[in-house]
């Protein structure tokens, strides 16, 4: 035990400091977590970490939590809905792609096609890292671009792909019907039944634990680890387990707060993965070398051939056809797991998996950057392409066409306008908008942790979240950066564990051109937020004095002209 925790103890502070020294160097964090792991590893470093297995353990807990989190942000019927453009780059880029590789690598091998090694190749040239690319395109906020969209939605049936072939490889050596159509009858096994008991019994569950926010995230997490247990004693990937228990209660209003709570858990488990990556990397020999260049050239040449036509075919612009070929130039984690198993039943030999580890750690490196300047990288291309068309047009004796249109299309309504707590003051402005000006609610999103409250919104165009508002993730996740106005309605007597001007500060450093319209008790505060960079203050308890104010002098007028009148009246009678 005391040289576990010094493992994990020593790769956690290794890739930390070289993670600062990146990140202040503008450079990709995994970058510095792959040389941690060079640093400390056993193959090249000095041996500092003598058992790589303890940072393994701790870094298959990262992969498992990723890909909760990636069920979790994925809406099942987004997917049915998305129709065309991502059922044809998802089904179509990973069969294409095999059946190119093992024409390719059986030329460039010699080896013959019915040869395990370039089935694997195949196989390992085809697959992409979603760590990666999840990781890269969150930390960009593009992971709901439509490019992307298009990006998980290929990695999620790469996955899938994965999954089979695992169940499908020791079958390998004696193929037959039997191993496959069991495999493929347990994971549709695994996954109704996975939503059938979110459906009848957890949602009841977290009916009753939505007092209790970190009761919320506990039962999550622990569904997580059943689901991905139950994989596991199924002769399943643990991984898919987890998967499959994200799609089962994405839909619930709490999934944002789940992966909130998650991803700081999440991101640390997945620079060990990365830390754990590096410690793998063998020197190098002549004939992992070759591997390796098949491999690379094969990647960067297949990406772009197959997923641009694969997107434009389905109605996606070339923009987003570009970006997402981009956005896959790298090696699966996916491929690790099958090279092991590949090696263990002796289908490939250490060559094959040497060339792997170096094929991902070159392409992590590449993809980190490619990712980053992903649109320069795309504008560079677009000025090139529009050179190419006019010259060809001009050759031939015509007019050149404009360029087509590159622009993305939105994958749904920009919301611009937020909500803090749904307080009183909040419900009466929601109604009142939806009596003169409904179509502005579209625009509105409101953050609240009572999801009684939230579920009156389903009245209204308006969308609501469960989350902590005080929680800088939960705040980036929905968008907030780019608010144009934010409301915080609740004021500080009501707020638990933060205040109105924690909030101020917090959406300030977010939003930076956003109106801030805040809550104060008293005028005291109000000027605290205003210094805080509060662009509007609302005031409650002076509203209403001011108003009881105004009602008193009315009455106490018109009881004079009362008073006034009665005189009058009886001057008259007694004129009378």
């Amino acid at each position: 035990m005391h040289a576990f925790l010094a493992d994990i103890g020593l790769a956690i502070v290794v890739a930390s400091i070289l993670g600062i020294l990146a990140y202040r160097a503008g450079q990709p964090l995994i970058v510095a977590y792959l040389l941690a792991g060079i640093i400390i590893g056993p193959e090249i470093g000095p041996q500092l970490v003598k058992d790589p297995e303890h940072i393994d353990l701790i870094s298959e807990i990262g992969l498992i939590l990723l890909l909760f989190i990636i069920g979790l942000e994925i809406n099942p019927n987004m997917i049915l809905r998305s129709g065309k453009l991502l059922l044809t780059t998802g089904l179509g880029q990973f069969a294409i792609s095999v059946v190119m590789g093992l024409v390719f690598f059986s030329l460039v091998t010699g080896l013959a096609m019915e040869d395990h090694r370039v089935l694997y190749l195949a196989i390992f040239g085809s697959l992409s890292s979603t760590a990666i690319v999840v990781k890269s395109l969150y930390d960009k906020y593009e992971l709901d671009s439509l490019h992307g969209r298009v990006s998980l939605g290929i990695l999620i049936f790469q996955d899938i792909w994965a999954i089979i072939i695992l169940a499908l490889q020791p079958s390998l050596n004696t193929p037959g019907f039997w191993p496959v159509l069991r495999s493929l009858l347990l994971t549709v096994v695994i996954t109704v039944a996975g939503f059938l008991f979110s459906k009848y019994v957890l949602r009841w569950i977290f009916a009753r634990l939505d007092r209790s926010p970190e009761m919320v995230v506990s039962a999550a997490i622990g569904w997580a680890v059943t689901m991905s247990g139950l994989a596991g004693a199924m002769n399943l990937s643990v991984e898919m387990g987890a998967l499959i228990a994200g799609l089962a209660i994405s839909n619930y209003p709490y999934s944002l707060h789940v992966t909130a709570r998650v991803l700081p858990l999440r991101d640390v488990f997945l620079t060990l993965f990365f830390v754990s990556l590096g410690m793998k990397i063998p020197l190098p020999d002549p004939g992992s070398m070759m591997y390796l260049l098949f491999l690379v050239i094969f990647l960067f040449v297949s990406r772009p051939l197959i997923v641009y036509p694969l997107v434009r075919l389905g109605g996606g612009s070339g923009r987003t056809g570009f970006l997402s070929s981009i956005n896959l130039t790298q090696f699966s984690e996916f491929s690790l797991v099958i090279a092991a198993v590949g090696l263990s039943l002796e289908h490939i030999d250490k060559s094959l998996m040497s060339a792997l580890l170096y094929g991902m750690v070159l392409t992590s490196i590449l993809s980190a950057y490619s990712i980053k300047y992903n649109h320069k990288i795309y504008g560079v291309f677009h000025r090139w392409n529009a050179k190419r068309k006019m010259r060809k047009g001009l050759i031939e004796g015509g007019l050149a066409s404009a360029p087509d249109s590159e622009e993305e299309v939105a994958p749904k309504k920009e919301r611009s306008i937020f909500i803090l707590g749904y307080h009183r003051g909040a419900q009466s402005m929601v109604d009142s908008l939806m009596s003169h000006k409904p179509e502005l609610l579209e625009k509105v999103t409101v953050v609240d942790f009572n999801r009684e409250i939230l579920l009156q919104l389903q009245h209204y165009p308006v969308q609501g979240v469960f989350g902590d508002l005080s929680d800088r993730s939960t705040l980036e996740h929905i968008g907030l950066q780019r608010a144009r106005v934010i409301f915080i309605t609740i004021p500080d007597l009501l707020l638990k564990g933060t205040s109105n001007l924690r909030l101020v500060n917090l959406c300030r450093s977010l939003a930076p051109q956003a109106a801030i319209l805040a809550t104060a008790d008293d005028s005291q505060r109000a000027q605290k937020l205003r210094e805080a960079g509060a662009d509007g203050i609302v005031m409650p308890d002076h509203y209403i004095g001011e108003m009881l104010a105004r009602t008193l002098i009315r009455l106490e007028k018109k009881q004079e002209i009362l008073e006034e009148m009665d005189a009058a009246n009886e001057e008259e009678k007694l004129q009378g």
